[in-house]
């Protein structure tokens, strides 16, 4: 008994599942209503991307409809409907009306063209219109559109798409993204994230942002490319779009470039030499560098301050201050930009080794002759302040003044008893800083008496406008002078002549004895007096070439 039931409880569940299978695979059929696709199909809504619209049509709201929308034409004939698809079969969706509408849509697949008559009574939704099966498993172009004249327009419309499952609906690509454009010399190169439903990108470019863009290269498989047909100097504005089946995308981000040559590489091998208050730089030359820009800090490491730029690979660098350390960089340019800084040189200038020169223009003079001492500056910069001393022979030279330099201005001057002279003097502007060898005060001298006598700078202290630097000794100079003797009548030698002619003339100036013939002014002031007959007489007496006149 229990087993003749379970028997017939196998025979009654086999007669149902028969049942539910022949329910199954009868499939739906054209003229059909289907909320929801059957199984082995795959269903599209109306509002899908992959779905292009000419103008005109209006999407239609209504819980009647599959997922609530429909489209439907207000356009006229000129409404069409596109799409591409994959897979061997498709059902197009709409809904139906009564005898008065449209009887007759053309649709196109692949270039075949057929109609369908989207009627089947009163008003119906979700119904299938139009049903193709047994096409090849490859991608299909589909067009749908209207030609029957004087007909509303309503119950022409979709509101699905039915696929067999193992196909699909091509939606047009998304747009690229991050596209990044790099200006080079006499090109620009474009990346972008590629999309990956796309089967190539067409590229657009423009003069001005924003467009109006013109197509430069179309099915470009990769998401590069590089633009060579452009002028160095000229900016550029691109936009990239993805392509497939359905068209191409919308514009991806605008990215613009400027084409030029690159900037050049960084200069090597800085290095810096020293010398009195300057310092020169030397560096590799750079290719294609156009020019180079110095810079320079009191700090390793910077921030650096630009000193100047120039076009070949050295520059001397002058007017530092002594004692200081400068660090200095270098870059090299050109039309494509900056290159980076280049090794650090650091440069220490040594304290002022400065010289205080005398320089008396004559090597002899006579008696009663009057000459000047030049004071120089030698080796320094930017110097504007001095304070020195002066040592001569007074015994043999007497000190009648100083005569100034325009720019140089003595603030301070006097005369000790025992031939010694301190000035302190100052530039007067920054343009009569002292920079190089510099004559800045002129001491004047008398000879007035024979022999061998100097003038000596015997210490000094200059000043920029930084610090104050004492000179050494050794570079505290001096300059000699040989006073000679001229007899009056230029004879050569003293006779009693000489006497005579003094002694004609005393009390009178001896510059106003005739100067081509006569020495008059032989010792003390212009006067002729007791000294200057005095003089000769010694003079006189000394000259073994003169007999004396006596038994």
């Amino acid at each position: 008994m229990f087993k003749r039931l379970r028997f017939g409880t196998m025979l009654l569940f086999a007669l149902l599942l028969s049942l539910t299978l022949s329910y199954s695979a009868s499939a739906s059929a054209v003229g059909q209503q289907l909320t929801s696709p059957e199984q082995g199909w795959k269903r599209y809504d109306d509002i899908n991307p992959g779905i292009t619209y000419s103008s005109g049509w209006r999407m239609e709201y209504s819980t009647d409809h599959y997922n609530g929308t429909h489209y439907y034409p207000t356009g006229g004939i000129s409404s069409w409907i596109k799409f591409t698809f994959k897979g061997t079969s498709l059902r197009i969706g709409s809904y139906s009306h009564e005898a008065t509408r449209i009887s007759e849509v053309k649709i196109k697949i692949d270039g075949i063209i057929e109609t369908y008559n989207p009627k089947f009574g009163s008003y119906s939704p979700q119904m299938i219109v139009y049903e193709k099966t047994g096409l090849n498993d490859i991608e299909h172009s589909v067009e749908i559109w209207n030609e029957e004249l004087g007909k509303p327009l309503i119950g022409y419309g979709l509101d699905f798409i039915d696929i067999n499952d193992s196909g699909y609906l091509a939606t047009i690509a998304d747009a690229p993204s991050s596209l990044i454009a790099t200006g080079q010399d006499k090109n620009v190169q474009l990346t972008w994230h590629g999309i990956p439903d796309a089967t190539g990108y067409n590229i657009e470019r423009s003069l001005a942002p924003g467009g109006p863009y013109t197509l430069l290269a179309s099915n470009v498989t990769d998401a590069t490319y590089t633009d060579s047909n452009v002028s160095n100097g000229i900016i550029y504005y691109y936009v990239v779009k993805a392509v497939n089946a359905s068209g191409q995308s919308a514009n991806s981000n605008e990215a613009s470039a400027i084409p030029q040559i690159p900037a050049p590489s960084a200069p090597t091998n800085l290095t810096a030499a020293t010398s009195n208050a300057q310092v020169f730089l030397l560096w590799n030359h750079v290719p294609e560098a156009t020019g180079y820009t110095v810079s320079r800090s009191t700090y390793s490491g910077g921030p650096y301050t630009t000193v100047t730029s120039v076009t070949y690979n050295t520059y001397m660098n002058i007017g530092l201050s002594n004692g200081m350390t400068y660090y200095y960089v270098v870059q090299a340019f050109n039309a494509g930009g900056t290159s980076g800084y280049s090794n650090e040189a650091a440069a220490a200038l040594p304290m002022p080794r400065s010289v205080m020169d005398i320089d008396i223009a004559e090597n002899r003079v006579r008696v009663g002759q009057e000459f000047t001492s030049n004071i120089i500056l030698k080796d320094v910069a930017g110097i504007y302040a001095e304070d020195f001393t002066i040592q001569y022979n007074d015994a043999l030279f007497e000190f009648r003044g100083f005569e100034e330099i325009p720019g140089y201005k003595v603030y301070h001057a006097i005369n000790h008893s025992n031939g010694t002279l301190r000035f302190i003097v100052a530039s007067q502007g920054a343009e009569f800083g002292i920079n190089s060898d510099t004559i800045f005060l002129k001491l004047k001298f008398r000879a007035k008496a024979v022999g061998i006598g100097k003038v000596d700078a015997t210490s000094a202290r200059i000043a920029d406008t930084t610090a104050e630097y004492d000179l050494d000794a050794a570079n505290c100079l001096e300059d000699t002078v040989v006073v000679e003797s001229q007899d009056v009548n230029m004879s050569g030698e003293y006779t009693l002549l000489d006497l005579a002619i003094d002694a004609a003339h005393f009390g009178e100036l001896g510059s106003t004895v005739d100067p081509t013939k006569y020495a008059a002014n032989q010792v003390g002031d212009d006067t002729i007096r007791d000294e200057d007959l005095l003089f000769i007489v010694s003079r006189m007496l000394s000259n073994t070439n003169y007999t004396p006149n006596y038994n």
